[in-house]
């Protein structure tokens, strides 16, 4: 096993983190204030 494999995330609590965080920088500077990289 990868050393690296500690430090991942699970993909269902990843992908949360993700639609609660895009949810908030949309909610702050709008859909067209908000790129991909952020």
């Amino acid at each position: 096993m990868s050393t690296h494999a500690a430090a991942r995330v699970a993909a269902p609590t990843r992908r949360e983190q993700i639609l609660r965080e895009a949810a908030r920088l949309f909610a702050e500077r709008g859909f067209h204030g908000v790129g991909v990289d952020e």
